[in-house]
């Protein structure tokens, strides 16, 4: 029998009983616990060079926030948190950008997409498209470089991140360089066997995805469809190297582990990360778990290798990073590597 670890259990057991969102919740409550529940467990704030927040068209003027650490040379991540579609914003995931940045040495930029059920699917992604653009197309006013971008997200983030790779792969202009996906959700059909075997008793349960995924997909007709459900696109090929971290304990972890083979199968370089004894959430909990700490290490070393400038790499060789620190590194591991 799996167990959890003794940080997660005290954290099941003690904490996330206060703050946990019951199926059917309103959605303001579940965005007032979630808040709540994110400052409580992201940790210390890290000091950033600079801290700005901004609004940019075309749908609506979404806002984004960028978290510019000193070390930052022109490198960058637009990262897109979690939240079941329903919660998160700028707020509740500050202080996860900023650890973020500060480890990678990178600007981390956060954007506050619109959320379900009020604005279901394609509202989020067609943000985060927008924000892409125009991080591409007009970055390099906020000391962003064009060819050094890379994308990332966890949980409902991570779809939208894999979403957004292939909904702009083949465009002209600058590719990114890389991303970063956190137990990501990849199967908006929910037809994976651990939604019966790791679906209670584990933070999140396979009620709670079901009115997420209820929430966002709206009126779709169809789940499977790319966009949606990334896991099932037809082609993978020509996505950018890909970080997947994968929570042994977490109904997402079979779509997320089946996502980095595929990639890799495809041809994708994939740095695959399982981590035992925790569950679903646990990369943005490093005030309370060693793992979420070696968690993000392992991202932003990650990040580290492919946000580098070019002249600051190695030519004829391709860069090595630290691995995943703290984590079951399996042989997905670059495969596909060139």
């Amino acid at each position: 029998m799996t167990l959890l670890d003794s940080e997660s259990r005290a954290l099941l057991d003690d904490i996330l009983p206060r703050y946990s969102p019951a199926p059917g919740m309103p959605s303001e409550e579940v965005r007032r616990r979630a808040l709540e529940l994110g400052r409580l467990l992201q940790g210390e704030p890290v000091s950033m060079a600079a801290i700005t927040d901004i609004s940019i068209p075309p749908t609506g003027l979404v806002p984004i926030r960028l978290y510019r650490p000193a070390a930052a040379d022109g490198g960058w991540m637009l990262w897109i948190h979690g939240g079941g579609f329903v919660s998160g914003g700028l707020d509740t995931h500050d202080l996860l950008c900023r650890r973020l940045a500060d480890g990678c040495g990178q600007t981390v930029i956060s954007l506050d997409y619109r959320l379900a059920p009020e604005n279901p699917y394609p509202a989020a992604l067609d943000d985060c498209l927008a924000v892409l653009d125009w991080l591409m197309a007009r970055g390099t006013q906020s000391g962003l470089d064009p060819e050094r971008g890379a994308i990332g997200g966890s949980s409902a983030g991570g779809n939208l991140a894999a979403a957004v790779t292939i909904a702009r792969r083949g465009r002209e202009g600058p590719g990114l360089r890389c991303q970063v996906l956190v137990y990501p959700c990849v199967d908006a059909t929910m037809s994976m066997s651990r939604y019966a075997t790791h679906g209670e008793g584990y933070q999140l349960t396979s009620a709670m995805m079901a009115h997420y995924l209820d929430a966002y997909c709206g009126a779709a007709p169809v789940r499977d469809q790319p966009l949606l459900s990334p896991f099932f696109a037809p082609d993978l090929t020509g996505l950018p190297p890909a970080h997947v971290a994968i929570a042994e304990l977490d109904p997402l972890s079979e779509e997320a582990g089946a996502y980095a083979t595929r990639l890799a199968d495809s041809g994708v370089p994939v740095e695959r990360c399982n981590y035992l004894g925790v569950m679903h959430g646990f990369f943005a909990q490093a005030g309370v778990l060693t793992k979420a700490r070696e968690a993000q290490r392992a991202a932003c070393d990650f990040l580290r290798v492919h946000l580098r400038r070019a002249d600051a790499r190695n030519p004829g060789s391709r860069p090595e990073n630290k691995g995943c620190a703290g984590a079951d590194r399996d042989s997905a591991r670059n495969k596909g590597a060139k």
